[in-house]
């Protein structure tokens, strides 16, 4: 199985053999990239935001905050978006 993540796709794949993959699902909406761009941008951080933001977490709380899953679709399709949604929320409470 192999995991492509990128600020502009997220898919899910079965290696078969070099060169025979078979798509098992993607992102449907924001690929997992994008998403951690987008908070980045809220948090006025540089871009591109993966790598800023998994430097903060070191430092932070995992607890201290529940954010969901991202939602299964059909077969194994996904979607980051309501992670921005989420983030948006906790910023409103901090």
């Amino acid at each position: 199985v192999a995991l492509l993540v990128s600020g502009g796709h997220t898919q899910l794949m079965a290696a078969h053999a070099m060169g025979q993959y078979e798509l098992l699902g993607e992102s449907i909406d924001d690929a997992a990239g994008e998403a951690f761009d987008k908070v980045a941008k809220m948090m006025k951080l540089p871009y591109p935001g993966g790598p800023n933001i998994a430097k903060l977490a070191l430092q932070g709380d995992a607890k201290a905050f529940e954010f969901p899953r991202p939602i299964l679709h059909q077969g194994l399709d996904f979607s980051f978006s309501g992670k921005n949604s989420s983030f948006r929320t906790v910023e409103k409470v901090r």
